[in-house]
C-alpha cells in the first residue's frame, strides 16, 4: 500500500466523534505514521525478494559473498544474478558429464578432450559462443546499469573455479562451421 492509503486507514480508525481527521496536528501525525507503514512495507518487499536470487537487490551482495563469487564493475545486476543463480545449480563434481552440464545450463555447448599426457590438462571445446543480451528492465536492473548489454557469462572463471586444483583447463572457442 502507498502512504495516502494507510494515511486514509488510519484516519478510518479514529473514533468519530472525538477527532477531527482534518485537524492540523492529528493530520501530521496521521502523515508521519502513514509514512512508516508504507516505507515498512517497502523494507518488507526488499527481505522477501532477497529470499530468492533472481529477484535480490540489495541482499544480492550477501549471495555473491555466500557463493565466493566476485562480480566485475562492468556486470549488469541480470547478470549478476545470473552468475549467483548459476553457482546455486552448482551441486558439484569432478566428472566430465558434470561440466558439460554446467555448461549447457550457461548456454554453451562444449566437449571436453583429456590428452594422453602427464601434465593433468584438459581442453574444453567450446561450440560456438552464446551471445547474451541483458535489456534495462524495471525490476531487474538498477541505477548505472547500460540500456542494453551483450556478452557472454564468464564460462572461464567458472571452470577454473570449479576444476580439480591440480589440473589445468585449456580453452578453445570453435566457430559454428567448425563443429
Amino acid at each position: 500500500m502507498n502512504r495516502a492509503e494507510y494515511l486514509n486507514l488510519l484516519a478510518l480508525l479514529l473514533p468519530p466523534v472525538t477527532y477531527v481527521p482534518s485537524g492540523e496536528r492529528l493530520q501530521a501525525e496521521l502523515n508521519a505514521e502513514a509514512l512508516l507503514y508504507s516505507t515498512l512495507d517497502g523494507v518488507i518487499a526488499d527481505l522477501v525478494s532477497a529470499i530468492d536470487p533472481e529477484s535480490a537487490t540489495d541482499m544480492l551482495t550477501d549471495w555473491e559473498r555466500v557463493y565466493a563469487l566476485t562480480p566485475a564493475s562492468i556486470d549488469t545486476l541480470q547478470q549478476r544474478r545470473q552468475n549467483v543463480m548459476a553457482a546455486l545449480a552448482e551441486t558439484g563434481g569432478l566428472s566430465r558429464q558434470y561440466f558439460i552440464n554446467l555448461a549447457a545450463a550457461l548456454g554453451y555447448d562444449i566437449t571436453i578432450e583429456e590428452p594422453a599426457d602427464p601434465l593433468w590438462r584438459w581442453i574444453v571445446n567450446v561450440n560456438g559462443t552464446p551471445e547474451q543480451t541483458y535489456y534495462f528492465r524495471v525490476d531487474e536492473s538498477s541505477v548505472g546499469d547500460r540500456l542494453e548489454e551483450s556478452g557472454d557469462p564468464d564460462l572461464e572463471t567458472l571452470f577454473n573455479r570449479l576444476k580439480p586444483a591440480h589440473t589445468e583447463c585449456v580453452f578453445k572457442y570453435l566457430e559454428e562451421s567448425e563443429t
